[in-house]
C-alpha cells in the first residue's frame, strides 16, 4: 500500500478533500495530486511531516504496516488501551460490542 492510499483513508475518515488538506498542511495541492498519481512509498519528509501534523499521526503511519504507529494517544486513551489489554475474552467482546453499537447509532 502506497503513501497516498494511507493518506486517502485518513482523508475519507475526516471528510477532507485534496484541496482542504493542502490548505491545512501548507503542502501544494499539486504535490498531493502527484502523490495520488504515483502512490509510491517515497515522498519528501517535510511533506509527510506537514500532512501527519494535520491528522495527528506519526509520520511512520505512512511507511509502516504496524497499527501502533498510526495514532498518537492521549494519556486517557493510553490508559484505556492498557485497561483493554487486561480484559479477558468476554470483556473484550463486551467493549467491542458497545463501541460497534455506538458507532452504528451515529450513522
Amino acid at each position: 500500500m502506497g503513501i497516498y492510499s494511507k493518506l486517502k483513508s485518513l482523508m475519507e475518515l475526516n471528510n477532507m478533500s485534496d484541496a482542504e488538506l493542502s490548505r491545512l498542511s501548507g503542502v501544494p495541492v499539486s504535490s498531493i495530486y502527484s502523490m495520488k498519481m504515483r502512490d509510491s512509498n517515497k515522498t519528501d519528509l517535510e511533506v509527510l511531516k506537514s500532512i501527519a501534523s494535520v491528522f495527528g499521526v506519526n509520520i511512520s503511519f505512512f511507511v509502516s504496516d504496524n497499527p501502533s504507529d498510526f495514532i498518537r494517544l492521549s494519556e486517557e486513551e493510553a490508559s484505556l488501551v492498557l485497561k483493554y489489554r487486561l480484559l479477558d475474552k468476554v470483556g473484550v467482546n463486551c467493549v467491542n460490542a458497545v463501541i460497534n453499537c455506538h458507532l452504528n447509532n451515529e450513522k
